[in-house]
């Protein structure tokens, strides 16, 4: 019995350590954000860069239709970052 109490106060001490450490975690990301500062992995080109050369091959009557993983390979993106920027351009599209 005594060995038991001892694993459930060890284990109720363990998540009360684990639930200040994400308090403080959000309290930072707050503060950075807060000033300015961008919480993440760094985007490898910007989104209208990319966009523009997205719409250069497109337009291109030699190109034809491409596949998306096409795109993304000769654009050297990934291709979700193709896919955000097709669904970026019919929201624009409808919206007009």
């Amino acid at each position: 019995a005594a060995g038991r109490m001892l694993v459930g106060v060890l284990g109720v001490v363990a998540e009360f350590e684990r639930e200040i450490i994400r308090e403080r975690v959000t309290a930072g990301m707050a503060r950075a954000r807060a000033q300015g500062r961008r919480i993440g992995c760094p985007s490898v080109v910007a989104d209208w860069q990319t966009a523009a050369r997205w719409r250069k091959i497109r337009l291109d009557p030699m190109e034809g239709r491409i596949s998306q993983w096409e795109a993304a390979r000769r654009l050297k993106v990934g291709r979700a970052t193709v896919a955000r920027l097709l669904g970026a351009e019919k929201s624009r599209s409808y919206a007009r």
